[in-house]
């Protein structure tokens, strides 16, 4: 029963960006498409043959675009969509390393193909990915000293339990908030990038992309899809984790379903009314986010 919920949650990813889609529409007051347009755009995808971007381009090409998507669907699986109970128990350094798998293939990727736009995207994601993962890596050592635990399952149960001071609320709140930018920027959206445009100035995340096609290109997008709802999942099993004592499945999945929807909306709205910030200011958030995630460690210990 419980795989069947995660394969159900799991093609609802398609969806969820028809969703985000139509939010985004909505605040920009034009005409929303489809809740099935996604579904109809990766089926046009997929029933195009393979198309190999050069003779040149090694085996490495086909095996980034595979593992990219494998470990999208591997940790998708780690994150129960149900409440407490994991399909799989997960340490939190762990679920970050493997991620950090998917995107060194990205990387690789893109290298092998060795085009102008390509080595663009991979200069940025580079430069994105040296800022945003110390940050992360020190959220996780927080939630750790915390809770003197980084399993997952752990963590989200002694959040659940509400059982803890309001120095630790207050902890919570901000590294929520880090979390969220960190999610942002992992996943380039706004104010990091915008992958709606093609800017040879700002895309990141579609300059890696932006010659892949058919085939390629369906799994790579849906692969992207999979880990933005990956997060939302992870941020909310560990920020937003009450169940509200509901204990049948069918209804923590509802629960999920209306919690990712709420995210969404939340985000997008945000992305309608905050404007891009340049690229070479990126570091001036990551290290404010950075020292004040040092700050309150420093300031839990001293209290």
């Amino acid at each position: 029963m419980y795989i069947i919920v995660q394969l159900l949650a799991l093609a609802l990813v398609p969806f969820f960006d028809s969703i985000i889609k139509n939010v985004k529409a909505f605040w920009n007051g034009r005409k929303w498409p489809s809740l099935l347009q996604t579904y109809y755009d990766f089926y046009k995808l997929f029933t195009k043959k393979w198309q190999f971007i050069s003779k040149f381009t090694s085996y490495l090409t086909i095996l980034a675009i595979f593992v990219i998507f494998a470990v999208s669907i591997f940790l998708f699986f780690f994150i129960p969509v149900w409440g407490n109970i994991p399909i799989f128990n997960l340490n939190f350094f762990i679920f970050f390393y493997i991620w950090t798998l998917s995107t060194f293939f990205m990387i690789v990727y893109a290298m092998d193909n060795a085009t102008y736009f390509w080595w663009l995207g991979v200069e940025r994601e580079f430069f994105v990915m040296a800022l945003v993962e110390p940050i992360l890596i020190l959220v996780i050592a927080t939630l750790a000293f915390l809770f003197w635990t980084s399993d997952i399952t752990t963590i989200h149960t002694q959040i659940q339990s509400l059982n803890f001071p309001f120095l630790v609320w207050f902890i919570l709140f901000v590294l929520a908030i880090i979390t969220f930018y960190v999610l942002l920027a992992e996943n380039k959206r706004f104010p990091f990038d915008n992958p709606a445009t093609h800017l040879e100035l700002t895309m990141i995340h579609e300059a890696m992309l932006l010659e892949t096609n058919a085939k390629h290109l369906a799994l790579m997008e849906l692969s992207s899809k999979i880990k933005l709802i990956t997060f939302f999942s992870l941020f909310i099993y560990i920020f937003i984790p009450f169940t509200f004592w509901i204990t049948n499945i069918i209804w923590l999945f509802i629960l999920w379903f209306v919690k990712v929807i709420f995210l969404s909306f939340i985000i997008w709205t945000w992305e309608i009314f905050i404007v891009k910030i340049r690229i070479f200011k990126y570091q001036n958030v990551f290290i404010f986010l950075f020292l004040l995630n040092v700050f309150l460690l420093i300031f839990y210990i001293l209290k």
